[in-house]
């Protein structure tokens, strides 16, 4: 017999549910696995054996040990029958029905250690269950606590993570009445270093909520990330996304969270678009309204955790430092082997190597496409049928927000509104 299986009270019964993994189990009115403290049971009413005669592993048979009778669909057991789900078995003459059912668990598995998955296989086997497919099982079965992929997205979705310990108490069941909470500290798997290093860099807390409301905690927060594997964790979260070099869909109604490492990341263009629709604000009453920069690592933690820790709203600078013009730059002669460092205008060439073509020749070189040489002189007026000259994205106040890449994740599907997780730290 492989799984976990539960003999039911029918309407009436006052003893019950009885949760079994292993056999053989006994029932009587008391010193049995199944006891059934009922004058009409005898002390060894019955024994549920596996059905092993006919080599069905998944099979149990009923045999009876009383002088008052069991029966399985109103059929005498004697010397055994077999009792399949969905059978109704009675004890005694009174009305003492049970009706078999197997309990499917939908487990998953991540994170683990070789000993662990070993460990895990085996019980799986014992209980009949097979990791789950499902981005959301019911239980997650892991070592520790940490930023892996499938990890978070089944916390996202709603999974409990536990230790294998929680499939031992399962396999060892042989007559509960109840089947131990998934929840338990006892099954709770503990939280890895790196992540109680990150909160400590973050200065959050480190606690991770068994089962917080993490599908809807990210409700009216927009993140400002380039990063597809963060985005879909932040859909799945219930939270929305623009692009940071794309300013077209800020919504005063949300709270605007910048992932970058500083407001000196964040693009010049999503500074000053954001300034317009996020202003500052000196009211205390919530996030929404005002601009956030949060590290990459600072949304993981608050995925794991179910909460999310803020840090002060963003006090935007004046406009002149985001629209400034770019520093002068001292002409520089291209030599064809290196391109020359950029100076501002009070730098001086002192000291500087350069690989200079010799003088009694000066023999000016193609510069490549790919590079772009700097001047403080006005750009040439271009010529008909001329290839455009490239121009960098620090000339033109651009900036790639560049997050962490340890993870790849799939993008779920949005989920439903409800109300915001707030911490103002």
């Amino acid at each position: 017999m492989t799984g976990i299986y539960v003999l039911k009270k029918t309407e009436g019964q006052e003893f019950g549910p009885f949760y079994f993994a292993q056999l053989p189990i006994t029932v009587g009115r008391r010193g049995a696995h199944v006891q059934i403290p009922d004058n009409s049971v005898s002390r060894k009413h019955a024994v549920l054996e596996a059905n092993d005669k006919k080599n069905d592993k998944t099979g149990i048979i009923a045999v009876d040990h009383s002088r008052t009778g069991t029966s399985v669909n109103r059929c005498g057991c004697g010397d055994g029958v077999p009792f399949r789900v969905g059978d109704v078995i009675q004890f005694g003459p009174k009305s003492q029905r049970y009706t078999l059912d197997r309990v499917v668990l939908d487990v998953g598995a991540c994170a683990m250690s070789r000993s662990t998955a070993s460990r895990f296989s085996e019980l799986a086997s014992i209980l009949g269950i097979s990791p789950s497919p499902s981005q959301a099982p019911y239980l997650m079965v892991c070592d520790s606590l940490r930023p892996d992929p499938v990890l978070l997205h089944a916390l996202v979705h709603g999974s409990i993570p536990v230790t294998t310990a929680y499939l031992e108490q399962l396999a060892g069941l042989r007559g509960e009445s109840a089947v131990p909470n998934p929840a338990d500290d006892a099954f709770r798997p503990s939280v890895d270093e790196t992540v109680l290093a990150m909160a400590a860099d973050l200065g959050v807390p480190a606690d991770v909520d068994p089962d917080p409301a993490r599908a809807t905690m990210f409700h009216r927060y927009t993140f400002a990330t380039d990063d597809t594997e963060l985005e879909a964790l932040v859909l799945a979260a219930g939270g929305a996304t623009v692009n940071p070099t794309s300013t077209a869909d800020l919504d005063p109604a949300t709270a605007l969270v910048i992932v970058a490492d500083g407001l000196d990341a964040v693009p010049g263009r999503l500074v000053m678009a954001a300034r317009a629709v996020y202003n500052a604000r000196t009211d205390d009453t919530g996030p929404i309204g005002r601009a956030f920069v949060i590290h990459h690592n600072a949304v993981l933690i608050a995925l794991m955790t179910g909460r999310l820790a803020l840090p002060p709203p963003v006090e935007w600078p004046d406009e002149s430092d985001t629209d400034r013009e770019a520093p002068a730059v001292t002409p520089k002669v291209y030599s064809g082997t290196q391109a020359l460092p950029v100076l501002d205008s009070d730098d001086s060439m002192e000291g500087t190597e350069v690989d200079m073509a010799p003088e009694t020749e000066v023999v000016p070189e193609k510069v490549p496409e790919d590079v772009v040489v700097e001047s403080a002189q006005p750009p040439p007026e271009p010529q008909p049928k001329s290839q455009p000259v490239p121009v960098s994205k620090e000339r033109m106040g651009g900036h790639t927000v560049k997050a962490s890449d340890w993870i790849a994740l799939p993008r779920p599907n949005k989920t439903s509104d409800a109300n915001p997780v707030y911490t103002n730290r």
